[in-house]
């Protein structure tokens, strides 16, 4: 995942995306309020292994869906597989709060190409 420039490398950012679409907007909401108390913990963790960002959105231009979108940007590669032990260990500390919840979860990853500011 690293791109050749003359004589070094750049590396480039790995760029993971959720989609989750809940049940219902009670569990939903139960997530979401999770992640308001728990969220800066979790982002801390994360950044200490080389996240750069996280954002958590809630998906509107579905009719009828009851989704969130979360996008975790990482620095590089190794960043990115750190930070899924370090996302294991949360599930596992967290297991009584995530077994309360039922989402179908899609994931991509991918590298940032082009970035506009």
């Amino acid at each position: 995942m690293t791109e050749k420039i003359d004589k070094g490398f750049k590396e480039v950012e790995v760029v993971s995306s959720l989609v989750s679409s809940f049940k219902s907007e009670v569990e939903l909401e139960y997530y979401l309020n999770f992640l308001d108390k728990s969220g800066r913990d979790f982002f801390n963790r994360l950044k200490e292994v080389g996240l750069v960002s996280w954002r958590v959105s809630r998906v509107f231009n579905k009719v009828g869906a009851i989704k969130s979108n979360e996008v975790y940007v990482y620095k590089n590669q190794q960043a990115y597989l750190k930070g899924q032990k370090v996302i294991e260990k949360w599930f596992k500390e967290h297991e009584s709060f995530y077994k309360n919840i039922t989402a179908k979860v899609e994931a991509t990853r991918g590298i940032v190409l082009f970035e506009f500011k």
